[in-house]
């Protein structure tokens, strides 16, 4: 296969799904890593994708909260599961913008009495009718795309609170053992909440592992709790040696 010929493809790719990675290319088209990176950087310098660690993205690549709310639903719903089995009563959780987060709500059980902070609107208002809830909605503009609030007035609400959890909404995991975003404004704010809360619960699909996306949250760290579906124990080595809690569920 020519190389333009392998271009076309991966662009299509990058219109599908929005962003590429590179080793996995490698193995779809039967060459070497080298030749993909080559293949993007050509593309970049094309504007036909950006180039980021490990891989590539769409240029208008933010997915918008509707189409994230239909993908992998299966998975979200076991990592909920998962990750609200370490609420309790009276706990503050801030709970910000992501698709697998609303799932993590909505498995909240009745009864359960907590102060839940959030940016997403979408998040509130599932906890709208649950009268075990203290709701607070951090106000400010909402960012199209992420459905969220993150600007400088969000940020100054977030500066207020301590949470004693933090539900963080991932773009991915980089092999750097970072979090990661594809928004700036979403990366500071997240910044600012793991600064501010006791534990910090990392809920991820498998294939955010390993993804870099354009802006760094956070490292790894003992703080965070890493709950992850139908990964293999091989697929965490990496991560082992942060300091991390790790956790693998299934969604079988």
């Amino acid at each position: 296969m020519l190389a333009k010929e392998r271009q076309k493809l991966i662009y299509q790719r990058l219109e599908t799904d929005g962003r590429v990675v590179a080793n996995e290319l490698a193995i779809v088209f039967d060459v070497s890593e080298d030749s993909i990176r080559r293949d993007l950087r050509e593309m970049a310098a094309a504007q036909q994708c950006e180039r980021v660690y490990g891989g590539a993205l769409r240029l208008d690549h933010t997915t918008p909260m509707r189409e994230r709310l239909q993908t992998d639903v299966t998975a979200k719903r076991a990592l909920a599961k998962a990750v609200v089995q370490g609420f309790k009563s009276g706990n503050s959780v801030f709970v910000d913008a992501s698709s697998t987060n609303l799932e993590v709500v909505q498995a909240i059980p009745v009864g359960l009495e907590l102060t839940v902070f959030t940016n997403a609107p979408v998040i509130a208002a599932a906890l709208a009718d649950n009268a075990d809830m203290n709701v607070i909605l951090i106000g400010g503009r909402m960012t199209p795309g992420i459905g969220a609030c993150v600007d400088s007035r969000a940020i100054q609400d977030a500066l207020l609170i301590n949470p004693d959890l933090y539900v963080m909404g991932v773009c991915g995991l980089s092999d750097d053992l970072e979090v990661t975003a594809e928004d700036h404004g979403d990366a500071v704010f997240k910044r600012v909440i793991a600064e501010r809360a006791a534990q910090i619960i990392v809920p991820v699909t498998k294939s955010k592992l390993g993804w870099g996306d354009r802006y760094t949250v956070m490292p790894l760290n003992e703080k965070v709790r890493l709950v992850v579906v139908d990964a293999d124990r091989s697929d965490l080595d990496a991560y082992r040696n942060c300091g991390c809690e790790i956790e693998i569920v299934s969604d079988s």
